[in-house]
């Protein structure tokens, strides 16, 4: 009997987590960044899957496919981090300050995509490892940048760029 309780006991408890980690808007700093490396995730399977496709088997300059995997990455990294990361909902921002969010997330990015770029130049050109050994280190230096600009930057209560135009 002892065992059917203590095993209950940890279901529930990973049920528990699931709910705080998964469901339901929370503004815990932990939980946030758990988010934001799972929806990181999302975006970099897809990314680094495009970067390896296309530099490997169609035979793109790794320049290129990085810029194409950034894109495609961007994009789902907004639109998951709006809704399910920070809890924006998109239609409750106005038009001016959702092209300037959109705006800073993308230059948050470009910053992101080039240090991804200098990384992978100097893992895959200089030291020769892999496409895919390259973009995974790039990946994990990357994500810590990108999280907290625009966690301060973007999705803070009051938009920065409209903060600092305000004053």
């Amino acid at each position: 009997m002892l065992k059917k309780n203590t095993m209950r006991q940890k279901l529930n408890q990973c049920k528990t987590l699931l709910k705080i980690f998964f469901k339901g808007k929370n503004q815990d700093f932990f939980v946030q960044f758990f988010r934001y490396c799972f929806v990181g995730g999302v975006a970099a399977v897809l990314d680094t899957g495009l970067v390896v496709y296309l530099t490997d088997y169609v035979k793109i300059y790794y320049i290129f496919s990085v810029i194409a995997g950034f894109i495609i990455g961007v994009t789902v990294n907004y639109l998951l981090s709006s809704l399910w990361v920070f809890h924006r909902e998109l239609s409750s921002v106005s038009k001016k300050q959702h092209v300037i969010d959109i705006s800073l997330f993308t230059f948050i990015g470009i910053i992101g995509l080039i240090l991804t770029i200098i990384i992978i130049w100097v893992l895959f050109d200089l030291f020769s490892f892999s496409i895919l050994i390259s973009k995974l280190i790039a990946v994990a230096i990357v994500l810590s940048w990108n999280f907290l600009a625009r966690k301060y930057f973007v999705f803070c209560k009051i938009g920065f760029l409209d903060n600092l135009l305000n004053k």
